[in-house]
């Protein structure tokens, strides 16, 4: 019987009488965590608390599943007071569909407004819908090149292969030509992502639309070459009704969560770490604001921490560079931490790292030149409404640690911050 269980990052799980997964579930994401341990990053570890065993999840947001039907649906901790489901549910999607431009009509379905069911329900209904949308606009074919050997003549006589022949098959021709086919690149993956979420049986509804969408695509093999197919994706004006598809496809079938099973289950495991969704969803919605003359570049790959033996080594990457022509503008880098305003003293120092504000000081030398504004940004909640009063590295050299509001989008910054570059009417507060 299928079993939906909500939690946040950081959550624990624990087996059994009195908590959230039967022993079987258990068991089987406990022999994941160990075979997690091998590697350099982790979504479930191995725990204990109050002297009992339980499994704690990382900063990864998304879906899990078990092969005995129970769905864990990890949430981000964008606040400190207890899970909203529905907040919880419409945040996470609403930054997966931006960072993924995934199209989207919230409007046209009350249970996408509502958010009521668990959210891997609802994005396999989107996708079924925009699947359904294409084959009744028409699954579209191509000729493709076939290369065969056959007892008459078809297309062009391949005479370097004809004359390779043996001599008991002179009777043979090798030829070349053109087939028209539905087994091109697109529907190829269309197919594969299809039998995946059939195996996944996120509602009687959706798998039934699933099998119904299968038998459109019974002509077309499953992709064998995932990456390959996308390269090949045509754009052309006939192909349009297929580009809403895309980003479904690539949610599903490019693991955008690193991480896959071990042994023979494929349930559905779609995981995303918060801390980097975070860092694009803030790219995204600065991008659309940015003036015309200044660039905004993620991930900036410029300069390095040091020279070693006549080679740069350390290579310093902030997550937000901003230029205006050949000049750095400032630097921000973005956190996915709940800091608190009030805890200002010597020990608990608003709860910032001071590797953080390390990476920051390095990032100011030598992007702009130890002169400039850097900004270091965190999600907006209860105890971090208003931006921290600056951080004073020398005296041409400040760090603003400001909010983010992801429910208004808004960078709010300080009044005495004056941030050319970006129009702020509808988009950045000041305070």
């Amino acid at each position: 019987m299928r079993r939906s269980i909500a939690i946040r990052e950081f959550d624990h799980l624990y087996p059994g009488a009195g908590g959230q997964l039967c022993d079987a579930a258990f068991k089987f994401l406990r022999e994941q965590a160990i075979s997690l341990d091998k590697g350099n990053a982790q979504y479930l570890v191995l725990s204990s608390r109050h002297g009992k065993e339980c499994l704690q999840v990382r900063n990864y947001v998304g879906t899990l599943s078990t092969p005995d039907g129970t769905i864990i649906e990890i949430l981000p901790k964008h606040s400190n007071d207890q899970l909203d489901l529905v907040e919880s549910r419409q945040l996470l999607w609403k930054m997966i569909r931006v960072v993924h431009d995934i199209p989207w009509q919230s409007s046209t379905d009350g249970d996408l407004q509502t958010y009521k069911k668990p959210l891997p329900e609802i994005l396999l209904a989107r996708f079924l819908s925009s699947v359904g949308h294409l084959v009744h606009r028409g699954i579209r074919s191509d000729y493709q090149r076939k290369k065969d050997t056959r007892k008459f003549l078809k297309g062009r006589l391949e005479l370097s292969r004809q004359l390779r022949l043996p001599p008991a098959r002179a009777t043979d021709f090798c030829i070349e030509y053109d087939q028209y086919t539905v087994n091109r690149p697109e529907n190829r993956l269309i197919r594969l992502a299809l039998d995946q979420v059939r195996r996944w049986h996120l509602g009687i509804a959706n798998t039934r639309l699933a099998k119904e969408l299968s038998i459109a695509f019974s002509n077309v093999k499953p992709s064998n070459d995932v990456a390959g197919d996308f390269i090949r994706w045509r754009k052309q004006r006939d192909m349009a009704h297929y580009q809403p598809v895309r980003p479904w496809l690539e949610l599903i079938l490019r693991s955008i969560s690193p991480w896959a099973f071990s042994g023979s289950w494929h349930g559905i495991s779609m995981l995303f770490p918060m801390e980097k969704l975070f860092e694009s969803y803030v790219e995204k919605r600065l991008q659309k604001v940015l003036y015309p003359g200044f660039k905004l570049t993620p991930q900036a790959s410029r300069q390095y921490l040091t020279q070693h033996k006549g080679r740069k080594m350390f290579q310093l990457c902030p997550d937000i560079l901003v230029t205006q022509g050949v000049k750095n503008y400032t630097v921000m880098d973005t956190k996915w931490k709940l800091i608190d305003r009030e805890a200002s003293d010597g020990s608990r120092k608003y709860n910032l790292k001071q590797s953080d504000l390390y990476q920051l000081y390095a990032y100011g030398h030598k992007y702009l030149s130890g002169n400039g504004d850097l900004i270091l940004i965190y999600p907006r909640h209860e105890s971090f409404l208003k931006p921290l009063a600056s951080f004073q590295y020398e005296e041409s050299m400040r760090l603003w640690v400001v909010p983010f509001d992801l429910q208004t989008d808004s960078l709010i910054l300080p009044e005495e911050l004056k941030l050319n570059c970006f129009q702020s009417a509808d988009f950045l507060d000041l305070l």
